[in-house]
């Protein structure tokens, strides 16, 4: 008898059954993208001070320009991005936007194949990434620091298969793992 299935089948009334608390997965805001339209504002900026001072009407385009990108760079900062799982509605809540104004959407777990966690050694130490897989899409989970227990507590909370792909420290060689949550 599996883990699992010992928790689904517990008859002790002293004991409360297998329940599981929403999660809530935060993402941070795209300080690369903000950077990059800061960047292209300022080089805009840098256009329209220039014409100007020679007289030259094309400085209005640029500062337009200046103002869309410093625009965009601000909603890049502003933007969230947000997952909850929630196993008691058997359902992932996906949000995204700023404020207010914001997509909100549902996926059932019956349309999640599995919970797939990429760890990889580099410069700056281990780095990973976590994703669910659905039908026809892949959802990314936002950074977290304990990628492996996040990954397999997703994968017993929707009953789905865990796949694990890593590199392999002694020869450099990629290992795909894929590991069956039933049998834990």
């Amino acid at each position: 008898m599996t883990p699992r299935e010992k928790l689904r089948d517990e008859t002790d009334s002293s004991l409360k059954p297998f329940t599981s608390r929403e999660l809530v997965l935060h993402g941070r805001p795209n300080r690369a993208a903000a950077l990059f339209f800061a960047c292209v504002a300022s080089l805009h900026a840098y256009i329209a001070v220039h014409s100007f001072g020679t007289s030259h009407w094309q400085g209005l385009i640029s500062a337009t320009l200046t103002a869309c990108f410093l625009t965009v760079s601000i909603l890049c900062m502003l933007a969230r991005s947000q997952i909850s799982i929630r196993p008691r509605q058997r359902q992932i809540h996906i949000r995204g936007g700023i404020g207010r104004l914001a997509i909100d959407r549902d996926t059932p777990f019956s349309a999640v194949r599995a919970v797939r966690v990429t760890l990889w050694q580099s410069r700056r130490g281990q780095q990973s990434r976590l994703e669910i897989l659905c039908n026809g899409e892949e959802i990314p989970c936002p950074p977290t620091t304990i990628p492996r227990q996040q990954a397999l507590y997703l994968a017993l909370v929707m009953n789905v298969h865990l796949i694990k792909i890593s590199d392999d420290l002694s020869g450099n060689a990629l290992v795909h793992e894929r590991l069956d949550s039933a049998r834990w």
